[in-house]
């Protein structure tokens, strides 16, 4: 099981919440877990939680690497590529299911990466991470999770 072995890029198992001033603290409930086997033909399932913006609109991206993308003062560990786009414009929602949403009233959420079945996959390495919208917040963006890495096996 991924859940054992899960490292997330900045901190095991913890986001980034910046204060008024810039500052990042790792914040413990606010984090994104995923598990499952991790090979071809398998799924990922992702626990999305952040409890602060509970009832907030999020949106959930994977990339193949860890950027980052400068949101604000802030940093967003993906990169800017192809299957970013994919996994943000909704255009194979068999892939990736619930990547947007609304975390329900105690910020949690879940989201699947279906990992194609195909043997060529094994060996890539793939970024997840989502934020959390609101029009008031900088740049619209509320919060960013922490970056769940995970390699196809």
């Amino acid at each position: 099981m991924w859940r054992d072995s899960v490292y997330v890029v900045g901190g095991w198992g913890r986001s980034k919440t910046p204060d008024a001033t810039g500052t990042i603290y790792y914040t413990p409930d606010l984090t994104l877990t995923g598990s499952g086997a991790g090979a071809p033909g398998t799924n990922l399932d992702f626990a999305l939680n952040m409890a602060g913006n509970a009832g907030l609109p999020y949106q959930m991206g994977s990339s193949f690497g860890n950027g980052p993308i400068p949101i604000d003062s802030r940093k967003l560990e993906l990169s800017l590529d192809d299957l970013l786009v994919l996994s943000v414009s909704n255009a194979l929602p068999a892939i990736f299911r619930n990547y947007a949403g609304v975390l329900d009233a105690s910020g949690k959420a879940s989201a699947r990466l279906g990992i194609p079945n195909l043997p060529v996959l094994k060996g890539i390495r793939i970024y997840t991470a989502f934020v959390t919208l609101k029009a008031t917040a900088p740049s619209g963006i509320a919060s960013i999770s922490n970056t769940f890495l995970f390699t196809i096996q």
